[in-house]
């Protein structure tokens, strides 16, 4: 199944991806619909407004829960479509758990997410090499898982992978190196 927002560029902000456009754009939303609600609560502490009594029969929603249905609906679209193993859901689901966009951040879940889009995905392969590299995100440090995942993003292509791979093989010993090599040239092989 198609995205219900497609694969054109976004005018918005000129991304051809439409899950990075939409990424982009729920940040967004959410960060304007926080700071206008927090406006509005401390607005309406200081001042009660006697018609708001009077407004029965008008639904009023708030912007922050409306923007909030809205992810909620985009995370489930999401979902379906990793699932059924639509490699860039599966990155874009991993950035959506890493970050925490409906609901709080989940990095278990955002590494499952990103180790099944990564064969194919280089920026998912990047991203735990990163983590894996840096040890950020409470995940240990292991110099070695990160130069496979490198190696995977650069040989699909990521030039920034292509420096992290050469900084991470000093770390590591040739043998290990030439034995991480052989994995990644199975692994890319490998079907689903």
């Amino acid at each position: 199944t198609q995205s219900t927002w497609g694969q054109k560029s976004c005018l918005f902000t000129g991304y051809q991806s439409s899950h990075r456009c939409a990424s982009l754009l729920v940040t967004f939303l959410l960060s304007a619909a926080f700071n206008m609600e927090t406006s509005r609560k401390r607005a309406r502490a200081a001042t009660p407004d006697p018609a708001d009594k009077k407004r029965v029969g008008r639904a009023s929603v708030p912007l922050l829960a409306c923007v909030r249905d809205c992810v909620s609906r985009w995370k489930t679209e999401v979902e379906e479509q990793a699932a059924s193993g639509h490699v860039e859901s599966q990155y874009l689901l991993g950035e959506m758990h890493r970050k925490g966009y409906a609901g709080p951040p989940n990095l278990t879940l955002a590494v499952e997410w990103f180790s099944k889009a990564a064969r194919y995905h280089p920026e998912a392969a990047l991203r735990l090499g990163n983590m894996y590299h840096t040890g950020s995100y409470s995940f240990p440090r292991n110099p070695e898982i990160a130069f496979f995942y490198f190696l995977v993003a650069s040989r699909r292509g990521d030039e920034s992978a292509k420096y992290l791979r050469d900084l991470v093989r000093a770390e590591i010993s040739p043998v290990a190196a030439q034995d991480i090599e052989a994995q990644t040239i199975s692994f890319l092989k490998r079907r689903r």
